[in-house]
């Protein structure tokens, strides 16, 4: 008998318990349709068979940690929110977090913690009006299993209907309790002129409700997640960081090479014309707190009409009029916070990529009584656009800037993976960060300059204290 347990016992020393073990079926390595390298921001493309696309930029270290060793994978999968209902596309942003939080394949919600706690990978769920997905950073020596349990969470999510509840119920919670803990917060005048142009301009905040959530079934929550993932050819999936690439490419056609496709790209037919309620629109608002008013102007022009790479220009132009503009107002005299930016119309509206419009956003905050002035500034800037190019000496600054960005986007993974998300979103696939920037001349954003200058498509909205009325 002592013999025998003898004989056992190094089997049961060793023997891993059944949470700590997660079951998969066995998988073959599947081929890669096509494969790309970008040199000048050594980027891989590659995509796999079953149409996911993936970019990878191996990073060694960064600016703070040189020995940095993690890995940052982000997995995103991309929806139109006009292919949903309203209460779908609110189901979706939170699907993925269902599924985070109910267990996976063999494990259930404790035993899936434990397992990602055991092997230091962190899994956190992503979702918004235009993607669900996961972001997970782990080590270079847990690689393989990161991916195991990312190929566990696309093919293998929990079936207990009772976990998803409990998920859901936990969710809510959350959102309930700071109120009880600090009293609700006035928003402020910049937070209300950012929700009214929103409005404006059909772009639903992001901020969900308890309403929105109590609202929500788990039932429909894991049926969507599944049919949002059983299509791979509308995945996108970023990894940087500290690895081995040729290893990774393997790992890559090993599991998410074995995720289901389709050849039809599902739930991504528009039913948006592609246009904003009200072309050359005129409002203004009348806020009771308000002290100071706010001059807005979004100038829209379309995609159609600008060229390949021009995108980033625009950017660049935006800082050399905020520039100008700001230079003007002192100069007359008047007293103004000045903000210009892109504000793209694929991220404004959902629209398509084809069809989306981008809009110069120019903001000028200042006194009431002002308002006119500031208003005849600009729009005198604007036809100044027009008379006087923008010359080789604005255009410098910010071409060493874009530089000077990639260069420390070049020493970290954690950079490298939110320019590659950012990528996705814009439709620069491959990725075109900085090229434009750099390779910009005054011609060039004379060229942009004149398509907002010159553009009939205007929202103005003017924000004034209720007094004003």
């Amino acid at each position: 008998m002592r013999l025998l347990l003898f004989w056992f016992l190094p089997a049961l020393a060793f023997a891993q318990p059944d949470s700590d073990t997660l079951r998969l079926p066995k998988l073959t390595p599947v081929g890669i349709a096509k494969r790309q390298f970008q040199a000048e921001f050594d980027i891989t493309y590659v995509t796999l068979a079953n149409g996911l696309q993936v970019a990878l930029r191996p990073v060694t270290g960064n600016s703070t940690n040189p020995a940095d060793s993690n890995v940052y994978i982000k997995l995103e999968r991309l929806h139109r929110p006009t292919a949903y209902s309203g209460r779908d596309v609110t189901t979706l942003r939170i699907a993925s977090y269902l599924v985070r939080m109910s267990g996976v394949a063999n494990l259930d919600p404790g035993q899936l913690e434990t397992y990602l706690k055991n092997r230091r990978i962190y899994v956190s769920p992503t979702g918004n009006r235009f993607s669900t997905g996961f972001d997970l950073q782990t080590g270079k020596s847990q690689l393989e299993a990161a991916f195991q349990v990312l190929h566990a969470f696309v093919t293998q999510p929990s079936a207990d209907t009772s976990a998803y509840r409990a998920a859901l119920r936990k969710l809510i919670a959350g959102y309930r309790r700071p109120a009880t803990i600090r009293p609700a917060r006035e928003p402020s005048l910049e937070e209300i002129v950012s929700d009214t142009l929103r409005q404006v301009l059909n772009c639903p905040g992001d901020q969900l409700t308890v309403d929105d959530l109590a609202d929500i079934s788990p039932v429909r929550a894991q049926a969507l997640f599944r049919e949002a993932f059983g299509n791979a050819n509308q995945i996108r999936c970023t990894i940087t960081g500290n690895f081995e690439l040729e290893s990774v490419i393997g790992l890559l056609q090993q599991y998410p090479g074995n995720w289901p496709s389709t050849a039809k790209k599902t739930r991504l037919q528009l039913r948006d014309d592609c246009s904003f309620p009200v072309s050359r629109l005129q409002k203004v608002y009348y806020l009771p707190k308000a002290t100071s008013a706010v001059v807005s102007e979004v100038h829209l022009t379309t995609y159609k009409t600008v060229a390949p790479g021009e995108t980033k220009l625009i950017e660049v132009f935006a800082r050399i009029f905020r520039k100008r503009l700001s230079e003007r107002l002192k100069q007359d005299g008047l007293s103004g916070q000045v903000l210009v930016a892109k504000e793209s119309g694929g991220l404004i509206n959902g629209v398509s990529q084809r069809n989306r419009r981008v809009g110069l956003l120019v903001q000028v905050t200042c006194q009431p009584d002002q308002v006119d002035a500031v208003n005849a500034v600009v729009n005198a800037e604007l036809k100044r656009l027009l008379q006087e190019p923008i010359t080789d000496a604005e255009v410098e600054p910010f071409k060493a800037r874009a530089a000077q960005n990639e260069a420390y986007a070049r020493r970290s993974g954690y950079v490298w993976n939110l320019l590659l998300w950012s990528s996705i979103y814009a439709g620069d696939w491959p990725i075109q960060s900085n090229a434009g920037a750099k390779a910009a001349t005054a011609e060039n954003l004379q060229n942009t300059a004149r398509r907002f200058a010159t553009t009939k498509d205007v929202i103005s909205v003017t924000f004034l204290p209720e007094s004003r009325r």
